[in-house]
């Protein structure tokens, strides 16, 4: 995710967690405008494998304190000026709604370009069309591989940060939740739960879109030791088959048959020659 897009990944624009008022407006704004998810245009042979375009509303400006004030009392267990520690889990699932969509878009844009980099190192490399389409071919199963094990990864990171149970060791949550009011009454506990969810919403989001980048782009798919481009190898075309190295590399079928046909009429010639000798 770009740096626009992360910024406005969230559903509800939260606010700075030291709000010392809280705002109970009934009018929330409806959203504006419209994030991308995609950035570059599909590769024709990726269409089936990557997230498709989208395009989702921009965050809701209204006062998240109704929505959070509505979540809060129709939590079970609910107690006045008590916080329910499966709120935290609720709210964020929902600020989080959009990970999916910006995630595998993001995903899918680095793994286009990345497909669209190999397919024009191969037509330097090859400059012969019949070669490049032959070596293509071949190539073309394992990058498939590579493209999902990227895209498995990012599923991967989206379960454990929508499905598990919100935690961190950072130390800005912690410091953020000894900020918190006493929970005297259920505005307060609002307000708290308003500061806690904008607390782990910000680290979980740094964390997030960081193991996106590090791990899902870059390892599997640009630096890492097994990425797409490290499949063209000396390695791989020695394990190429005769079959296959004939198939790729070898002579095109038409000039096999002029060669034949040279040949046997230069056999016929010397054959009448040695008759007429």
């Amino acid at each position: 995710m770009d740096n626009g897009s992360h910024k406005r990944s969230n559903g509800w624009a939260l606010e700075a967690p030291d709000v010392a008022a809280v705002k109970l407006d009934d009018d929330v704004d409806e959203p504006e405008g419209k994030l991308e998810v995609r950035q570059v245009q599909d590769h024709p042979e990726l269409k089936d494998l990557v997230h498709a375009p989208e395009k989702l509303p921009e965050p809701q400006h209204g006062s998240i304190h109704v929505w959070l004030k509505d979540v809060y009392r129709g939590a079970r267990g609910f107690e006045l000026g008590t916080l329910n520690s499966s709120l935290l889990a609720v709210t964020m699932k929902r600020q989080s709604t959009k990970w999916k969509s910006l995630a595998l878009g993001y995903i899918a844009d680095i793994v286009t370009l990345t497909h669209y980099f190999v397919t024009d190192l191969l037509r330097v490399v090859c400059p012969v069309e019949r070669v490049q389409l032959g070596v293509m071919s071949l190539l073309s199963d394992h990058l498939l591989e590579k493209y999902d094990s990227a895209i498995d990864h990012v599923k991967f990171l989206l379960k454990i940060e929508l499905d598990g149970t919100p935690a961190t060791l950072n130390h800005y949550f912690n410091e953020n939740l000894e900020k918190c009011h006493p929970m005297s009454n259920t505005d307060h506990a609002i307000q708290d739960l308003h500061d806690i969810l904008h607390s782990n919403y910000k680290v979980a989001l740094k964390r997030f879109v960081d193991a996106l980048r590090m791990q899902a782009a870059d390892h599997f798919l640009i630096t890492g030791s097994r990425t797409p481009l490290t499949l063209f190898s000396p390695a791989f075309v020695a394990g190429m088959t005769p079959g296959q190295l004939e198939e790729v590399a070898g002579e095109d079928l038409t000039i096999k048959r002029k060669r034949a046909q040279l040949e046997k009429e230069q056999k016929d010639l010397e054959d009448g020659k040695k008759i007429l000798s």
